[in-house]
Protein backbone atom coordinates (compact mmCIF):
# COMPACT_ATOMS: atom_id res chain seq x y z
CA UNK A 1 0.00 0.00 0.00
CA UNK A 2 1.09 3.52 -0.70
CA UNK A 3 2.28 5.19 2.48
CA UNK A 4 1.79 8.60 0.85
CA UNK A 5 -1.87 7.88 0.13
CA UNK A 6 -2.40 6.56 3.65
CA UNK A 7 -0.75 9.64 5.18
CA UNK A 8 -2.68 12.02 2.92
CA UNK A 9 -6.05 10.43 3.67
CA UNK A 10 -5.21 10.28 7.39
CA UNK A 11 -4.21 13.96 7.24
CA UNK A 12 -7.50 14.91 5.61
CA UNK A 13 -9.35 12.81 8.20
CA UNK A 14 -7.44 14.57 10.98
CA UNK A 15 -8.42 17.99 9.66
CA UNK A 16 -12.06 16.96 9.43
CA UNK A 17 -11.94 15.45 12.91
CA UNK A 18 -10.78 18.81 14.29
CA UNK A 19 -13.80 20.38 12.64
CA UNK A 20 -16.15 17.66 13.91
CA UNK A 21 -14.73 17.89 17.44
CA UNK A 22 -15.51 21.58 17.31
CA UNK A 23 -19.06 20.80 16.08
CA UNK A 24 -19.72 18.21 18.78
CA UNK A 25 -17.64 19.81 21.52
CA UNK A 26 -15.54 18.02 24.10
CA UNK A 27 -14.79 18.22 27.83
CA UNK A 28 -13.23 21.68 27.48
CA UNK A 29 -14.99 23.23 24.52
CA UNK A 30 -18.72 23.81 24.09
CA UNK A 31 -20.18 22.36 20.94
CA UNK A 32 -20.52 24.55 17.91
CA UNK A 33 -24.03 23.11 17.52
CA UNK A 34 -24.97 24.51 20.94
CA UNK A 35 -23.40 27.86 20.15
CA UNK A 36 -25.22 28.06 16.82
CA UNK A 37 -28.50 26.97 18.43
CA UNK A 38 -28.12 29.56 21.19
CA UNK A 39 -27.32 32.28 18.66
CA UNK A 40 -30.29 31.34 16.47
CA UNK A 41 -32.53 31.39 19.56
CA UNK A 42 -31.17 34.82 20.50
CA UNK A 43 -31.83 36.10 16.98
CA UNK A 44 -35.34 34.65 17.13
CA UNK A 45 -36.05 36.43 20.43
CA UNK A 46 -34.60 39.74 19.22
CA UNK A 47 -37.44 42.13 18.38
CA UNK A 48 -35.52 43.29 15.31
CA UNK A 49 -35.57 39.74 13.95
CA UNK A 50 -39.33 39.97 13.50
CA UNK A 51 -38.49 41.73 10.23
CA UNK A 52 -36.96 38.50 8.91
CA UNK A 53 -39.45 36.41 6.96
CA UNK A 54 -40.10 33.05 8.63
CA UNK A 55 -39.15 31.25 5.41
CA UNK A 56 -35.77 33.00 5.33
CA UNK A 57 -35.07 32.18 8.99
CA UNK A 58 -36.08 28.54 8.44
CA UNK A 59 -33.64 28.36 5.53
CA UNK A 60 -30.89 29.76 7.73
CA UNK A 61 -31.53 26.98 10.24
CA UNK A 62 -31.65 24.36 7.48
CA UNK A 63 -28.42 25.51 5.83
CA UNK A 64 -26.60 25.56 9.17
CA UNK A 65 -27.76 22.04 9.92
CA UNK A 66 -26.90 20.72 6.45
CA UNK A 67 -23.39 22.18 6.70
CA UNK A 68 -22.65 20.45 9.99
CA UNK A 69 -24.26 17.14 9.00
CA UNK A 70 -22.39 17.15 5.69
CA UNK A 71 -19.00 17.52 7.35
CA UNK A 72 -19.72 14.63 9.73
CA UNK A 73 -20.81 12.37 6.86
CA UNK A 74 -17.79 13.39 4.75
CA UNK A 75 -15.50 12.39 7.61
CA UNK A 76 -17.19 8.99 7.84
CA UNK A 77 -16.77 8.47 4.09
CA UNK A 78 -13.08 9.39 4.14
CA UNK A 79 -12.47 7.06 7.08
CA UNK A 80 -14.00 4.14 5.18
CA UNK A 81 -12.12 5.12 2.02
CA UNK A 82 -8.85 5.20 3.93
CA UNK A 83 -9.40 1.75 5.40
CA UNK A 84 -10.42 0.34 2.00
CA UNK A 85 -7.38 1.56 0.10
CA UNK A 86 -4.62 1.50 2.70
CA UNK A 87 -5.28 -1.54 4.89
CA UNK A 88 -3.76 -4.84 3.79
CA UNK A 89 -6.16 -7.01 5.78
CA UNK A 90 -9.44 -5.12 5.24
CA UNK A 91 -12.53 -6.82 3.83
CA UNK A 92 -12.34 -4.98 0.51
CA UNK A 93 -15.60 -6.43 -0.86
CA UNK A 94 -17.56 -5.22 2.16
CA UNK A 95 -15.85 -1.83 2.10
CA UNK A 96 -16.53 -1.47 -1.65
CA UNK A 97 -20.20 -2.20 -0.97
CA UNK A 98 -20.23 0.33 1.87
CA UNK A 99 -18.60 3.01 -0.27
CA UNK A 100 -20.87 2.26 -3.25
CA UNK A 101 -24.00 2.54 -1.10
CA UNK A 102 -22.84 5.55 0.93
CA UNK A 103 -25.27 8.47 0.74
CA UNK A 104 -25.80 11.79 2.40
CA UNK A 105 -29.00 12.10 4.37
CA UNK A 106 -29.95 15.73 3.95
CA UNK A 107 -32.46 17.17 6.42
CA UNK A 108 -35.47 19.06 5.12
CA UNK A 109 -37.40 21.92 6.64
CA UNK A 110 -40.20 19.49 7.55
CA UNK A 111 -37.76 17.18 9.41
CA UNK A 112 -36.37 20.12 11.37
CA UNK A 113 -39.85 21.41 12.24
CA UNK A 114 -40.89 17.93 13.42
CA UNK A 115 -37.76 17.62 15.59
CA UNK A 116 -38.35 21.09 17.03
CA UNK A 117 -41.94 20.22 17.96
CA UNK A 118 -40.82 16.92 19.55
CA UNK A 119 -38.17 18.70 21.68
CA UNK A 120 -40.73 21.21 23.02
Amino acid sequence: MSKDLKDQLAGLQSHLNKFINRINGDDWTPSLISEITNTLNAIDKNSESQKIKKQHFDKLILFSRISMDTMVRLSQYISTLNIRYTSDNANKNLLDKTLDEFTFSIPTLNNIKEETVEKK
